[in-house]
């Protein structure tokens, strides 16, 4: 379908689509900078599910230029990612895909004779790169791919030096950003501090492990030295939300 001068669409039963083919269909009108127009008509009496609906909302918001990464996470969404350990490509899948990489990092591991030794950090707070401080799409994926690769690392070295070189190039890091370079430098350092497990709230940040030698010793004495820890045995508490985990992020970096 290439019509050269052609700046109008018109696309009827729009509900039996999917997002992809309608994103496909709308870039086939508009050169350079014609303006064009995209029409997407469906009957107004039809009872549609709620993923019909949900799509063709995204394809009317969605209309800038470079929406089109922003359109493929809605689609995501709608869709859902499918099964990360099974054969199915659309749903809403049981296993997470934090879960699902760590059991397949201890398949790889055990399969070359090794074990991986991370920590199981459980949070309800997650960090993000705020479109406000990068506003590039491409940049963004690319840095949260590198913070990804830090988490899998076996030292806080990869992920400190992210956080340090972000910030020199985009400015002071905002909190959410400051917290998921904090997360990646936990699960990736964390183990070598003695740490087995994180359970980090809002209102409190819990661990257990080994604090009674060697690094883990040195991680107790830095943490009691901060407001609100507390270390006793094999067990760890303080300050719950970014806080805690910065808590815990500056002590190992300190330590490194």
């Amino acid at each position: 379908l290439d019509v050269g001068r052609a700046n109008t669409i018109i696309v009827d039963d729009a509900q039996e689509l999917g997002l992809a083919q309608m994103y496909q269909l709308r870039g086939r009108v508009g050169r350079r900078n014609e303006n064009a127009f995209a029409w997407f008509f469906y009957p107004p009496d039809t009872d549609m599910r709620r993923e019909t609906l949900d799509r063709l909302d995204a394809i009317s918001s969605f209309t800038g230029l470079g929406s089109g990464y922003s359109l493929a996470q809605r689609d995501l969404e709608i869709r859902g990612a499918g099964e990360a350990g099974g054969t199915k490509q659309h749903g809403n899948s049981k296993t997470g895909f934090h879960l699902f990489y760590r059991m397949l990092e201890r398949e790889i591991s055990a399969l070359r004779g090794g074990t991986a030794e991370k920590v199981d950090i459980t949070s309800d707070i997650t960090g993000s790169i705020p479109n406000f401080y990068i506003p590039q799409d491409d940049v963004r994926v690319t840095l949260y791919r590198r913070v990804m690769r830090c988490e899998q690392g076996e030292s806080i070295d990869e992920a400190v030096s992210l956080g340090e070189e972000i910030a020199d190039r985009f400015g002071p890091l905002p909190e959410s950003a400051r917290l998921l370079v904090d997360l990646a430098t936990l699960r990736a350092g964390g183990a070598a501090f003695g740490v087995k497990s994180l359970a980090i709230t809002r209102r409190e940040t819990r661990g257990k492990g080994d604090f009674g030698e060697g690094e883990g010793k040195k991680l107790a004495c830095l943490l009691k030295a901060k407001k609100g820890w507390n270390v006793i045995g094999g067990s760890m508490s303080g300050p719950g939300g970014a806080k805690g985990v910065r808590d815990l992020a500056e002590a190992m970096a300190s330590s490194r």
